[in-house]
């Protein structure tokens, strides 16, 4: 409940300040919120033909899924997951979905004795740092911010809010009451989750265009 009062006494704070109606905070806060839930995904495609047979936890890989429908931070995530989306559409190297990914792959011209790899990032979101993702997010605002709807909120105000949103990391799990901290919590909801993605994103990108300046100023002996 800390964490909550928190959370409602910066957004009405932030709100306010920025000129949002005031409607729309009292609609956007939440007096009696849900504690979210922890459940499970079965991965079906790590499944191998004879593990359907087995009854052993250990042979079914999951998904962490963690429902924040009425959670602490569910209204105002949703408010500023609409302006972090209009971000993420500005990394280029940022594929929305996999129909994306097959445009992309099919518009590419390499030679035929060229080798394409795929490379899967074990636990991308909680094993990004919080200060991490609040980084790339600043730094997307300096490059992207002019052309960026905030609905009013200033940039400081805007990370302010998103800095907040990892507070409400505690979650249900068969009966017990477990929190999240450090790292980027799965159930900070959309907002985090967003700014999460862009620092990786951002990180691959920075050091891939190192690279290239280095290997283009590298003359011959």
């Amino acid at each position: 409940m800390c964490s909550l009062a928190c959370v409602d006494d910066i957004w009405v704070t932030v709100g306010r300040s920025s000129g949002l109606d005031e409607r729309f905070l009292s609609h956007l806060k939440l007096n009696t919120p849900s504690c979210p839930v922890f459940y499970s995904l079965i991965k079906t495609d790590k499944l191998a033909p004879d593990d359907l047979r087995s009854m052993s936890a250990e042979t079914y890989k999951i998904r962490p899924i963690i429902s924040c429908v009425g959670g602490p931070a569910d209204r105002i995530s949703w408010f500023l997951s609409k302006i972090l989306s209009q971000i993420l559409h500005k990394i280029p190297s940022h594929l929305p979905n996999t129909n994306h990914f097959l445009e992309q792959l099919q518009s590419v011209r390499s030679d035929s004795d060229c080798t394409i790899e795929s490379f899967d990032v074990a636990s991308l979101y909680t094993n990004v740092q919080n200060d991490e993702a609040l980084q790339a997010l600043s730094e997307l605002l300096n490059i992207h911010g002019a052309s960026v709807q905030t609905y009013g909120l200033k940039k400081a105000r805007l990370l302010s809010l998103i800095k907040e949103c990892p507070s409400c990391n505690i979650f249900k799990c068969s009966g017990m009451y477990f929190a999240q901290c450090g790292v980027t919590s799965i159930n900070g909801g959309t907002t985090v989750r967003q700014s999460s993605a862009a620092s990786p994103a951002l990180t691959v990108e920075r050091r891939t265009s190192e690279d290239g300046d280095r290997s283009r100023n590298v003359r011959p002996q």
